[in-house]
């Protein structure tokens, strides 16, 4: 497996339904920066080297859902990537006050760690199985 960049982290997020162009606009550069520092401390951390993979490929669905669920998909053997899907309330992002950008940072920030906990957790128990 080899990747053909250098992102330990990476996240695509898929609207079903549309969002406001200032509000999308706000919300994608909080959740660029959030997504920039968890990729910085999972190299600082070295935290996928005991991983069966090698970075991390999570799409975030944005809809019309009665709460957040995390899938874990398979790892793709040519690239390296584990695939993530989580899906997120619309309501969620409805509510955000995008004038207060720490709390706009601290969603996208609790969304992610809740992923890479899910994904530790997973992992964790295989390899203590």
């Amino acid at each position: 497996m080899k990747s053909k960049h250098n992102k330990l982290f990476v996240a695509n997020p898929i609207y079903i339904e549309k969002v406001n162009n200032n509000k999308e606009k706000i919300l994608m550069e909080s959740r660029l920066l959030i997504i920039e520092n968890i990729d910085k401390q999972l190299k600082k951390q070295k935290s996928l080297e005991d991983m069966p993979f090698l970075w991390i490929g999570l799409i975030e669905y944005f809809g019309d859902y009665e709460s957040r669920k995390i899938e874990i998909g398979k790892i793709n053997k040519t690239y390296g990537d584990i695939e993530v899907r989580v899906f997120i309330p619309m309501k969620e992002i409805k509510s955000l006050d995008i004038t207060n950008i720490e709390s706009v940072e601290e969603f996208y920030f609790n969304t992610y760690i809740a992923v890479l906990e899910k994904i530790s957790q997973k992992y964790s128990n295989e390899k203590n199985a």
